[in-house]
C-alpha cells in the first residue's frame, strides 16, 4: 500500500495538470492492492487448474505485486500452486533467471522436470535457455506466431490435451 501512495504521488506531480489531493491518492491506492474484483480469471482456469494439480506440482512464477496471492486465495485458487514467485518479491523481472531458478528451488526440480507456460515470447524463450521446456499461452490469438519456432496453445484444454497424449 506505502508502495502505491509513494507511486501514484510520484506520477501525479509529474501530471502538472491533474490535481490530485492526497485522500484521492490513497483511493487509488487502496483499490490498486484491495479490489480483488478488478482481476478476472478465464472461465477455463477454475476447471483446469484442479485437474492439472492432481497429477502435477504447480507453480506462478508472475511479474506482480505481492496481493496476487490474496487474489488466488479469494478465489479459491491459492491452495492448487505449490509456490508463488513475485518479481515484486524478488526485484527482478522475468525472464531473469533468479525468478526462475527461485522456482526451481521452491519446487525442488530440476529444469529438465519443468514445464513452463508463459504469455511472452520474450519469457518462453527465457526460460528454454535455462533447459525448462516451454509453451506459449496465446489465448485469443493476439501473439503472430508465424516464423516463431515454439510450442503454443490457446487454452488450458488444448494445454490438458496436450499434456494426456
Amino acid at each position: 500500500m506505502e508502495t502505491f501512495i509513494e507511486f501514484y504521488t510520484i506520477i501525479f506531480k509529474e501530471l502538472a495538470d491533474i490535481e490530485i489531493d492526497n485522500d484521492t491518492i490513497k483511493a487509488i491506492s487502496e483499490d490498486t492492492v484491495y479490489n480483488d474484483e478488478k482481476f478476472i480469471f478465464y472461465d477455463d482456469v477454475f476447471e483446469y487448474i484442479p485437474l492439472f494439480s492432481k497429477d502435477y506440482k504447480l507453480g506462478i512464477v508472475s511479474d506482480t505485486w505481492p496481493s496476487l496471492e490474496r487474489v488466488f486465495r479469494s478465489n479459491n485458487l491459492r491452495n492448487y500452486f505449490s509456490t508463488f514467485i513475485m518479481s515484486s518479491k524478488l526485484g527482478v523481472w522475468k525472464p531473469d533467471k533468479l525468478m526462475f531458478n527461485t522456482a526451481l528451488n521452491e519446487l525442488n526440480m530440476k529444469p529438465d522436470e519443468v514445464l513452463f507456460i508463459d504469455d511472452s515470447i520474450k519469457n518462453v524463450e527465457g526460460a528454454m535457455k535455462l533447459g525448462i521446456q516451454s509453451i506459449l499461452m496465446n489465448r485469443d490469438n493476439r501473439i503472430n506466431k508465424e516464423n516463431i519456432d515454439i510450442l503454443s496453445v490457446n487454452n488450458l484444454e488444448e494445454l490438458y490435451i496436450l499434456m494426456n497424449k
